[in-house]
This record gives C-alpha cells, structure tokens and sequence, in this order.
C-alpha cells in the first residue's frame, strides 16, 4: 500500500455513530457510509507508526480477503485505505458491520445459562481450525472479538 496514496478525509465520507470497540490495534466505529446509500459499516482506525505495522495490516487485509472466500463466517473487509480525522493520518480498515453482542456479553447477560449451543461451539471450534490448518494464528481469540 501506498503510503503517500491520497488521503480520504473520514469526516466527509462517514458518519461516526459509536464507538464498537478500541485495543492495542486501534479503535473501530460503527460508521454510516455516505458513498455507499448511508450504509452502516464497521471503520478500524489505527495509527500506523512504522513500515513493518503497515506491512502488518496490509498481510492481515490480504488474508482476511482470501478466508473470506472460504469460510462463511468471517467478516467481510471491503476496504484498507489511508484517512485523515482531525489532522491525524490512519490507516482504515472497512467492513460490515456484524450486529449483536459479542460473546463477553451474552456470558455476561446470561449467567445462569450456556450463551452458545453446542452446534455454534463446535462452529467456532471449526473456524479456529480452519484458520490452523492454513497456518494462521489469530493471536486474539477472546470473548470481545467472537460475535
């Protein structure tokens, strides 16, 4: 990727609804996306500081395109571009957004009974496989990150 690519500037083209989440890899907001029909999608955000973490997503993006055409379950990412909010420069990352809570909060909504069923366990069993067996380590499997 192009770092002295044109810069898209983020305030024009979404409509910043919510923060969904933010970690050590940025912070992601359910955006509505003016280019396409006011859409809500999900926009990764992060603050690229090297040669080697632009290196980094753009692998990840790369990969996460081809499971995609593989696998069912994985979110599609539509976009990995360069942007500017507030006179800071992010590499971007757009995907659909996956309505629901992830798995930390219906553990939490219900403790008294198992949040997933068996079928969707041996689901996410199967995914986490797949992504083993075509040598990928997702590095952050966690509650937060499973919707």
């Amino acid at each position: 990727m192009n770092t002295s690519a044109h810069l898209e500037d983020l305030a024009e083209r979404f409509q910043f609804l919510q923060v969904l989440g933010s970690g050590s890899f940025g912070t992601v907001w359910l955006v509505r996306d003016r280019h396409h029909e006011d859409e809500e999608r999900a926009l990764k955000l992060e603050k690229i500081d090297s040669q080697q973490a632009m290196e980094n997503a753009q692998t990840n993006f790369d990969i996460l395109q081809t499971l995609r055409k593989e696998c069912k379950h994985f979110v599609c990412v539509h976009y990995l571009f360069w942007g500017t909010l507030n006179g800071q420069r992010y590499l971007c990352t757009l995907m659909d957004y996956v309505k629901g809570p992830d798995l930390y909060k219906l553990i939490m909504e219900q403790k008294h009974e198992a949040p997933l069923s068996h079928k969707e366990l041996k689901e996410l069993y199967e995914e986490i496989l797949f992504l083993h067996r075509n040598g990928i380590v997702h590095g952050d499997v966690g509650l937060r990150n499973i919707i």
